[in-house]
């Protein structure tokens, strides 16, 4: 598994509608095992957005800490 560092937006691109999702700065580690480096996402109200990545990327665990299931280690939701 390797950690995942990225910035997702999908919305109008102008930074003007009120996200209905946001995540900023998230980090999630498991003992010595980083899943999650900084992934911050904004997705506003309307807008359809993709996880993709390989296997181990991290996605279930960006979607665990997104609902709440997961504390990240670092990073907030908004």
């Amino acid at each position: 598994m390797t950690a995942t560092t990225a910035s997702v937006v999908a919305g109008d691109g102008a930074g003007t509608t009120p996200m209905a999702l946001a995540a900023e700065g998230i980090t999630v580690r498991f003992g010595g095992l980083t899943a999650l480096n900084s992934v911050s996402i904004e997705v506003a109200p309307g807008a359809i957005a993709g996880l993709v990545g390989p296997n181990g990327a991290g996605k279930s665990t960006l979607l665990g800490v997104l609902s709440g299931l997961l504390r990240p280690n670092a990073g907030a939701r908004t």
